[in-house]
Protein backbone atom coordinates (compact mmCIF):
# COMPACT_ATOMS: atom_id res chain seq x y z
CA UNK A 1 0.00 0.00 0.00
CA UNK A 2 1.40 3.38 -1.10
CA UNK A 3 2.09 5.54 2.29
CA UNK A 4 0.48 8.68 2.05
CA UNK A 5 3.04 12.06 2.32
CA UNK A 6 2.73 14.72 4.12
CA UNK A 7 3.97 18.29 4.89
CA UNK A 8 3.98 20.20 7.72
CA UNK A 9 1.70 23.90 7.61
CA UNK A 10 5.52 25.30 8.56
CA UNK A 11 6.77 24.40 5.90
CA UNK A 12 4.37 25.26 3.11
CA UNK A 13 3.91 28.68 4.86
CA UNK A 14 7.89 29.25 4.24
CA UNK A 15 7.06 28.21 0.25
CA UNK A 16 4.01 30.38 -0.12
CA UNK A 17 6.88 33.06 1.84
CA UNK A 18 9.46 32.03 -0.63
CA UNK A 19 7.00 33.14 -3.26
CA UNK A 20 5.64 36.12 -1.53
CA UNK A 21 2.32 33.80 -2.01
CA UNK A 22 0.50 35.14 1.05
CA UNK A 23 -0.30 33.55 4.40
CA UNK A 24 -1.56 29.49 4.87
CA UNK A 25 -5.06 29.26 5.15
CA UNK A 26 -5.73 26.41 4.23
CA UNK A 27 -4.20 22.78 2.72
CA UNK A 28 -5.80 20.05 1.41
CA UNK A 29 -4.42 16.70 -0.35
CA UNK A 30 -5.64 16.30 -3.88
CA UNK A 31 -5.27 13.07 -5.90
CA UNK A 32 -3.09 13.79 -9.62
CA UNK A 33 -0.94 11.26 -11.22
CA UNK A 34 0.30 8.14 -10.04
CA UNK A 35 2.79 8.93 -7.97
CA UNK A 36 3.72 12.28 -7.07
CA UNK A 37 1.37 13.70 -4.06
CA UNK A 38 -0.29 17.39 -4.58
CA UNK A 39 -2.26 19.65 -2.14
CA UNK A 40 -4.61 22.34 -3.34
CA UNK A 41 -3.31 25.83 -1.50
CA UNK A 42 -5.96 28.56 -0.46
CA UNK A 43 -7.92 27.02 -3.56
CA UNK A 44 -5.77 29.10 -5.18
CA UNK A 45 -2.40 27.35 -5.82
CA UNK A 46 -1.63 23.40 -6.56
CA UNK A 47 1.97 22.61 -4.78
CA UNK A 48 3.19 18.99 -6.33
CA UNK A 49 6.30 17.53 -4.70
CA UNK A 50 8.40 14.81 -6.62
CA UNK A 51 8.32 11.44 -4.96
CA UNK A 52 9.25 9.77 -7.85
CA UNK A 53 13.13 8.61 -6.90
CA UNK A 54 12.43 5.00 -8.15
CA UNK A 55 12.60 6.29 -11.57
CA UNK A 56 15.89 7.90 -11.83
CA UNK A 57 17.27 6.05 -13.49
CA UNK A 58 14.91 6.56 -16.77
CA UNK A 59 16.42 8.90 -19.22
CA UNK A 60 15.07 12.20 -18.50
CA UNK A 61 13.35 11.72 -15.26
CA UNK A 62 15.27 14.18 -13.31
CA UNK A 63 14.53 16.89 -15.36
CA UNK A 64 10.30 16.44 -15.44
CA UNK A 65 9.69 19.10 -12.93
CA UNK A 66 12.05 21.52 -14.82
CA UNK A 67 10.08 20.79 -17.98
CA UNK A 68 6.74 21.95 -16.49
CA UNK A 69 8.25 24.78 -14.74
CA UNK A 70 9.57 26.04 -18.75
CA UNK A 71 6.24 25.07 -20.13
CA UNK A 72 4.07 26.56 -17.78
CA UNK A 73 5.60 29.74 -18.40
CA UNK A 74 5.98 29.32 -22.23
CA UNK A 75 2.87 27.75 -23.38
CA UNK A 76 0.39 30.20 -21.90
CA UNK A 77 1.39 32.91 -23.78
CA UNK A 78 0.69 30.82 -26.94
CA UNK A 79 -2.66 30.72 -26.18
CA UNK A 80 -2.50 27.35 -24.66
CA UNK A 81 -4.50 26.71 -21.07
CA UNK A 82 -2.28 25.56 -18.98
CA UNK A 83 -1.14 26.73 -14.98
CA UNK A 84 0.82 29.58 -14.46
CA UNK A 85 4.10 28.10 -12.71
CA UNK A 86 4.69 30.68 -9.67
CA UNK A 87 7.86 28.77 -8.38
CA UNK A 88 9.75 25.99 -8.98
CA UNK A 89 12.64 24.84 -6.42
CA UNK A 90 15.20 21.66 -6.24
CA UNK A 91 17.48 23.44 -4.02
CA UNK A 92 16.74 21.04 -0.64
CA UNK A 93 16.40 23.95 1.46
CA UNK A 94 12.45 23.60 2.93
CA UNK A 95 11.89 20.35 1.77
CA UNK A 96 14.66 17.65 0.73
CA UNK A 97 12.37 16.88 -2.62
CA UNK A 98 12.03 19.13 -5.46
CA UNK A 99 8.48 20.48 -5.72
CA UNK A 100 6.69 22.73 -8.09
CA UNK A 101 3.59 25.60 -7.39
CA UNK A 102 0.99 26.58 -9.74
CA UNK A 103 -1.92 28.62 -10.34
CA UNK A 104 -4.87 26.32 -9.67
CA UNK A 105 -7.58 25.95 -12.05
CA UNK A 106 -10.91 25.60 -11.64
CA UNK A 107 -13.18 22.63 -13.04
CA UNK A 108 -13.64 19.04 -13.58
CA UNK A 109 -11.45 16.21 -15.22
CA UNK A 110 -12.95 15.56 -18.45
CA UNK A 111 -12.43 11.71 -17.45
CA UNK A 112 -15.50 12.86 -14.95
CA UNK A 113 -17.31 15.13 -16.34
CA UNK A 114 -17.49 14.11 -20.43
CA UNK A 115 -20.18 11.28 -19.84
CA UNK A 116 -22.72 13.53 -18.02
CA UNK A 117 -22.56 16.19 -20.43
CA UNK A 118 -25.19 16.40 -23.84
CA UNK A 119 -24.03 14.92 -27.38
CA UNK A 120 -23.58 18.73 -28.76
CA UNK A 121 -21.21 19.62 -25.81
CA UNK A 122 -19.53 16.42 -26.25
CA UNK A 123 -18.67 16.55 -29.91
CA UNK A 124 -17.77 20.26 -29.42
CA UNK A 125 -15.29 19.41 -26.88
CA UNK A 126 -14.05 16.39 -28.89
CA UNK A 127 -13.20 19.58 -31.76
CA UNK A 128 -11.68 22.09 -28.91
CA UNK A 129 -9.41 18.81 -28.14
CA UNK A 130 -7.96 18.74 -31.46
CA UNK A 131 -7.62 22.29 -31.20
CA UNK A 132 -5.60 22.22 -27.91
CA UNK A 133 -3.05 19.55 -28.89
CA UNK A 134 -2.46 21.17 -32.17
CA UNK A 135 -1.67 24.58 -30.34
CA UNK A 136 0.95 21.97 -28.22
CA UNK A 137 2.63 21.09 -31.45
CA UNK A 138 3.16 24.51 -33.06
CA UNK A 139 5.42 24.70 -30.82
CA UNK A 140 9.15 24.00 -32.69
CA UNK A 141 12.70 23.32 -30.91
CA UNK A 142 13.48 26.80 -31.59
CA UNK A 143 10.44 27.89 -29.99
CA UNK A 144 11.61 26.22 -26.71
CA UNK A 145 15.27 28.83 -26.70
CA UNK A 146 17.73 25.83 -27.62
CA UNK A 147 16.32 24.63 -23.72
CA UNK A 148 18.33 20.69 -23.74
CA UNK A 149 15.03 19.88 -21.44
CA UNK A 150 13.10 17.78 -23.87
CA UNK A 151 15.72 15.86 -25.68
CA UNK A 152 17.89 15.87 -28.85
CA UNK A 153 16.48 18.20 -32.28
CA UNK A 154 18.06 14.91 -34.72
CA UNK A 155 17.93 11.03 -34.92
CA UNK A 156 14.74 10.82 -33.10
CA UNK A 157 13.23 8.04 -35.43
CA UNK A 158 16.33 5.88 -34.70
CA UNK A 159 16.28 6.02 -31.07
CA UNK A 160 12.71 5.40 -31.29
CA UNK A 161 12.95 2.24 -33.20
CA UNK A 162 15.28 1.05 -31.03
CA UNK A 163 13.13 1.61 -27.86
CA UNK A 164 10.21 0.21 -29.76
CA UNK A 165 11.77 -2.93 -30.75
CA UNK A 166 13.15 -3.49 -27.54
CA UNK A 167 9.33 -3.38 -26.04
CA UNK A 168 8.29 -5.69 -28.41
CA UNK A 169 11.09 -8.24 -27.58
CA UNK A 170 9.89 -8.12 -24.20
CA UNK A 171 6.02 -8.40 -24.94
CA UNK A 172 6.72 -11.40 -27.31
CA UNK A 173 8.79 -12.87 -24.07
CA UNK A 174 5.88 -12.86 -22.11
CA UNK A 175 3.35 -14.45 -24.68
CA UNK A 176 1.09 -11.35 -23.78
CA UNK A 177 -0.18 -11.51 -27.69
CA UNK A 178 -1.22 -14.48 -30.15
CA UNK A 179 1.11 -15.32 -33.12
CA UNK A 180 -0.90 -13.58 -35.62
CA UNK A 181 -0.87 -10.42 -33.98
CA UNK A 182 2.58 -10.40 -33.14
CA UNK A 183 3.41 -10.59 -36.80
CA UNK A 184 1.19 -7.96 -37.69
CA UNK A 185 3.01 -5.73 -34.83
CA UNK A 186 5.92 -6.83 -36.67
CA UNK A 187 4.75 -5.77 -39.98
CA UNK A 188 3.82 -2.36 -38.88
CA UNK A 189 7.16 -1.87 -37.58
CA UNK A 190 8.85 -2.62 -40.59
CA UNK A 191 6.09 -0.87 -42.86
CA UNK A 192 7.26 2.53 -40.22
CA UNK A 193 11.05 1.60 -40.55
CA UNK A 194 11.08 1.56 -44.32
CA UNK A 195 7.94 4.06 -45.36
CA UNK A 196 8.66 6.34 -42.74
CA UNK A 197 11.02 9.70 -43.58
CA UNK A 198 13.59 10.28 -40.78
CA UNK A 199 10.82 12.71 -39.21
CA UNK A 200 13.66 15.35 -38.70
CA UNK A 201 11.49 18.49 -40.33
CA UNK A 202 8.31 17.21 -38.59
CA UNK A 203 9.29 17.07 -34.61
CA UNK A 204 7.52 19.67 -32.44
CA UNK A 205 6.74 19.75 -28.87
CA UNK A 206 5.08 16.26 -27.71
CA UNK A 207 2.59 16.22 -24.61
CA UNK A 208 3.72 12.56 -24.13
CA UNK A 209 -0.04 12.08 -21.83
CA UNK A 210 -2.24 14.04 -23.01
CA UNK A 211 -5.19 11.81 -21.88
CA UNK A 212 -8.64 12.51 -20.36
CA UNK A 213 -7.27 12.48 -16.53
CA UNK A 214 -5.03 15.46 -17.52
CA UNK A 215 -7.54 17.86 -19.47
CA UNK A 216 -10.01 20.17 -17.56
CA UNK A 217 -13.32 21.17 -18.55
CA UNK A 218 -15.40 23.77 -17.20
CA UNK A 219 -18.78 24.90 -18.28
CA UNK A 220 -18.36 22.33 -21.35
CA UNK A 221 -15.42 24.18 -22.62
CA UNK A 222 -11.66 22.83 -21.91
CA UNK A 223 -9.60 25.19 -19.30
CA UNK A 224 -6.80 23.44 -18.45
CA UNK A 225 -4.28 21.23 -19.35
CA UNK A 226 -1.64 19.01 -17.46
CA UNK A 227 1.05 17.05 -16.30
CA UNK A 228 3.86 18.03 -19.07
CA UNK A 229 6.49 16.16 -17.17
CA UNK A 230 7.55 13.29 -19.58
CA UNK A 231 7.09 16.10 -22.90
CA UNK A 232 9.86 16.02 -25.47
CA UNK A 233 10.89 17.04 -28.65
CA UNK A 234 9.61 13.94 -31.04
CA UNK A 235 6.95 13.26 -34.39
CA UNK A 236 3.58 15.39 -32.68
CA UNK A 237 1.54 11.93 -33.86
CA UNK A 238 2.69 10.72 -30.91
CA UNK A 239 -0.04 12.17 -28.88
CA UNK A 240 -2.90 11.01 -30.91
CA UNK A 241 -1.46 6.96 -29.95
CA UNK A 242 -5.10 6.61 -28.27
CA UNK A 243 -7.55 7.94 -30.42
CA UNK A 244 -8.25 3.53 -31.14
CA UNK A 245 -9.66 3.58 -28.36
CA UNK A 246 -11.69 6.98 -28.56
CA UNK A 247 -9.87 8.44 -25.70
CA UNK A 248 -11.00 6.63 -22.93
CA UNK A 249 -14.09 8.66 -23.28
CA UNK A 250 -16.71 5.94 -24.96
CA UNK A 251 -19.31 6.58 -28.02
CA UNK A 252 -19.88 10.46 -27.42
CA UNK A 253 -16.11 11.34 -28.31
CA UNK A 254 -16.31 12.33 -31.81
CA UNK A 255 -12.90 11.60 -33.79
CA UNK A 256 -14.21 12.93 -36.87
CA UNK A 257 -14.25 16.54 -35.06
CA UNK A 258 -11.35 15.43 -33.06
CA UNK A 259 -8.97 15.10 -36.24
CA UNK A 260 -11.14 18.62 -37.50
CA UNK A 261 -9.76 20.67 -34.79
CA UNK A 262 -6.82 19.05 -34.94
CA UNK A 263 -6.32 19.72 -38.94
CA UNK A 264 -6.06 16.47 -40.14
CA UNK A 265 -9.20 15.58 -41.55
CA UNK A 266 -7.65 12.87 -44.18
CA UNK A 267 -4.65 11.73 -42.86
CA UNK A 268 -2.25 10.26 -45.33
CA UNK A 269 -1.06 6.86 -45.54
CA UNK A 270 2.00 7.64 -43.62
CA UNK A 271 0.01 9.37 -40.73
CA UNK A 272 -1.99 6.49 -40.01
CA UNK A 273 0.77 4.22 -40.07
CA UNK A 274 2.63 6.83 -37.64
CA UNK A 275 -0.24 6.76 -35.11
CA UNK A 276 -0.91 3.32 -35.45
CA UNK A 277 2.81 2.79 -34.56
CA UNK A 278 2.41 4.43 -31.33
CA UNK A 279 -0.54 3.08 -30.30
CA UNK A 280 1.28 -0.31 -30.34
CA UNK A 281 4.04 1.27 -28.72
CA UNK A 282 1.58 2.75 -25.90
CA UNK A 283 -0.15 -0.80 -25.11
CA UNK A 284 3.52 -2.67 -25.30
CA UNK A 285 4.71 0.31 -22.94
CA UNK A 286 2.32 -0.40 -20.50
CA UNK A 287 2.14 -3.98 -20.62
CA UNK A 288 6.55 -3.06 -19.69
CA UNK A 289 5.64 -0.75 -17.42
CA UNK A 290 3.61 -3.14 -15.19
CA UNK A 291 6.16 -6.04 -15.58
CA UNK A 292 8.75 -3.86 -14.20
CA UNK A 293 6.99 -2.25 -11.24
CA UNK A 294 8.16 1.01 -12.14
CA UNK A 295 4.82 2.34 -11.69
CA UNK A 296 2.37 1.39 -9.72
CA UNK A 297 0.75 -0.57 -12.79
CA UNK A 298 -1.39 -4.19 -12.07
CA UNK A 299 -3.57 -6.65 -14.16
CA UNK A 300 -5.93 -3.75 -14.74
CA UNK A 301 -2.76 -2.21 -17.52
CA UNK A 302 -1.95 -5.32 -18.68
CA UNK A 303 -5.09 -5.53 -20.45
CA UNK A 304 -5.15 -2.22 -21.34
CA UNK A 305 -2.02 -2.36 -22.85
CA UNK A 306 -3.23 -5.55 -24.63
CA UNK A 307 -6.91 -3.48 -25.51
CA UNK A 308 -4.81 -0.78 -27.44
CA UNK A 309 -2.45 -3.43 -29.53
CA UNK A 310 -5.16 -5.55 -30.13
CA UNK A 311 -7.70 -1.99 -31.30
CA UNK A 312 -5.56 -0.82 -33.33
CA UNK A 313 -4.52 -4.33 -35.41
CA UNK A 314 -8.91 -4.70 -35.26
CA UNK A 315 -8.83 -1.80 -37.34
CA UNK A 316 -7.18 -3.00 -40.54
Amino acid sequence: MKQQYSISNDKIEKILTKYNLGVLKSCVPIKVGLINPAFLINDLYVLRIDKSDHLKNIQGHDTRFEREAFLYNLLPKRGIPTPQCLGFDSSGEIIPEKYIIVSYIKGTSLSDGFRNLDKETQQKLSFQMGEVIRKIHDITPDDLNGSGLFGPKSGWKTLYEKEFAFYLEEAIKGKYFLPEVEEEIKKTFQQFQSHISDLENELRLVHSDFSVSNIQINDGKIVGIFDFEWSHIGDPLWDLQKLSIKFQLGNGFSVRNFLRGYGMENPTKEERIRVKMYTLHQGLWEIWATKTQLFPFGEKEIKEGQQLVNSVIALE
